[in-house]
């Protein structure tokens, strides 16, 4: 069972562009792509203090990008890749447009 309390509902691009355009946030998804970590290791890699990872964290979870289970005293994050596949699916539009060129004005 995780905490992400947005798992079930729709992505929002603009949330998740917003949470990803913080430079420490992006650290934390990219650390997370290959596993499922604990807060303890996050703050090692990252050389943050828990407070601090824990308000990006939150920002993460929010945005439905990353989730978490809680085990024992420990909280492990992981991502949550159908909502990087929704994300994809929103962005791909943008890749393969190919718009209209304006007439032009008439005076």
């Amino acid at each position: 069972m995780t905490t992400d309390v947005q798992t079930e509902s729709l992505l929002d691009p603009a949330i998740a562009l917003q949470a990803m355009a913080d430079p420490l946030r992006l650290q934390v998804i990219e650390l997370l792509l290959t596993q499922e970590l604990c807060v303890c290791d996050l703050c090692d890699r990252l050389q943050v203090k828990q407070p601090k990872l824990s308000f990006h964290l939150r920002q993460l979870r929010e945005a439905g990008l990353i989730q978490a289970r809680p085990q024992g005293r420990w909280t492990y994050y992981s991502l949550c890749p159908s909502r990087f596949a929704s994300l994809q699916v929103w962005l791909q539009r943008f890749s393969q447009a190919q718009p209209a060129i304006a007439s032009t004005c008439q005076e």
